[in-house]
C-alpha cells in the first residue's frame, strides 16, 4: 500500500513540476496538489500533461508580461475537463460536434447546467439522434428549461425499454 501511496505522489509530484515549468509563478498549493492527485489518479499521466498545456495556452491571460493569478487559477481548473472531453474524443468522434452545440446552448442561455447539458446531448445522440436534429433544437429553444425538458422527452421517447414497450402493443 505505501508502495502506491509513494508512486502517486510521486507522479503528484511530477506533474506538479510540469505545472511549474508552464507557470513559474504560479506554484500549486496543497488543496490545489490534492485535485491534481484526484486528477492523475483518474486520467492517464501524459493526457493530463496535454491538458495542463492546452489550459495554460487557453485560459491564461497575461498582464505586463506576466500571468494573472487569476487566470492561473481558471486554466488549473479546466485540466479535469480537458482530459475529460479529450478522453471522449477519442472514443467519440462526433464529441468535437456535441461539444460545438452545447456551445450554442451557452451562446442561448447563459447560465445552465453545461456537463449536465453535454451528458443530455451525448445521450440523445448514442440513442440515435441526429446531429443536425439536436444543433436546431438548441438554436430554436428559447430558455434552458423548455430544451432540457424536451432533450429529456426525447432521450425517454427512443431509449431501448420504451421502444421495447412501444413494439409490443
Amino acid at each position: 500500500m505505501d508502495v502506491e501511496m509513494n508512486n502517486s505522489d510521486q507522479e503528484t509530484e511530477h506533474l506538479s513540476n510540469y505545472w511549474l515549468e508552464l507557470i513559474p509563478e504560479f506554484p500549486l498549493g496543497r488543496g490545489d496538489l490534492a485535485k491534481l492527485k484526484s486528477i492523475a489518479n483518474k486520467y492517464p499521466h501524459e493526457e493530463v500533461k496535454i491538458a495542463m498545456r492546452i489550459a495554460v495556452d487557453q485560459y491564461i491571460i497575461y498582464q505586463e508580461n506576466s500571468p494573472t493569478y487569476e487566470s492561473a487559477q481558471h486554466a488549473f481548473s479546466k485540466i479535469s475537463g480537458i482530459c475529460r472531453n479529450r478522453i471522449s474524443e477519442k472514443s467519440n468522434p462526433d464529441f468535437p460536434k456535441l461539444l460545438y452545440i452545447r456551445g450554442i446552448l451557452k451562446n442561448r442561455f447563459g447560465n445552465f447546467d453545461e456537463k449536465f447539458s453535454l451528458d443530455l446531448l451525448c445521450w440523445a445522440h448514442r440513442l440515435g439522434a441526429p446531429l443536425e436534429y439536436l444543433t436546431e433544437q438548441a438554436k430554436s429553444e428559447f430558455s434552458w428549461t423548455k430544451w432540457r425538458n424536451a432533450i429529456i422527452h426525447d432521450i425517454d421517447t427512443h431509449s431501448p425499454e420504451n421502444t421495447s414497450k412501444q413494439n409490443q402493443t
